[in-house]
């Protein structure tokens, strides 16, 4: 392989979470296109036989020097001690990969593919963690087209449940009250939606 194969390649460098989706797509065909791909995945396992791991080392480290090439100074931190190409393909993906369903929306909005209000509705609700289930339950169906109505909706009632006081300090606030003869202040109240 020439150098002037491999600097033929040119991709925008791994600048963080913001573009690791793209990157990732366009960094594993230049990987592909060279044969190292199997190197940086792990799916070609290190040789016992000393003339054949020789050769394996040798195509480990260009697959693990083309990556650590298009990659950014901040990311390049994170893999600069890396011993393998698999090693640093890995510890990318864990730190840049997106995870879960928000994860997933925004390797969509990075591949410019668009979802509908209705799916992303839907993913925005399971999306959220146990404790809101109560309210995902009270969610009319009908209404999730308007996907900017809900995520207000959804600001508003997580508001409401960290401005929501606890029993005690409702208890501590009343007792305050109540020995100065004053009335308690009356509680918040958060509008579902629907």
């Amino acid at each position: 392989m020439s150098d002037s194969t491999t600097s033929a390649y040119r991709i925008q460098h791994l600048s963080g979470v913001e573009n690791y989706s793209t990157w990732k797509i366009k960094m594993l065909d230049i990987l592909t296109d060279m044969g190292l791909e199997e190197y940086a995945l792990g799916t070609i396992s290190q040789p016992n036989d000393l003339t054949a791991k020789a050769a394996w080392d040798k195509k480990d480290r260009q697959a693990l020097s083309a990556i650590q090439l298009r990659v950014g100074d901040e990311p390049l931190v994170y893999i600069s001690d890396a011993s393998s190409a698999e090693l640093a393909w890995s510890t990318l993906s864990d730190m840049y990969q997106p995870k879960g369903a928000i994860g997933i929306i925004q390797e969509l909005a990075a591949l410019n593919s668009k979802l509908s209000d209705d799916e992303f509705s839907i993913t925005l609700l399971t999306s959220l963690p146990d404790s809101w289930d109560s309210f995902i339950q009270g969610v009319n169906t009908s209404s999730l087209s308007n996907s900017t109505a809900l995520i207000a909706c959804i600001l508003e009632q997580s508001h409401c449940k960290f401005a929501k006081p606890s029993s005690d300090d409702v208890a501590l606030a009343a007792n305050r009250f109540k020995s100065k003869g004053n009335k308690a202040p009356s509680s918040t109240t958060c509008h579902n939606y629907g």
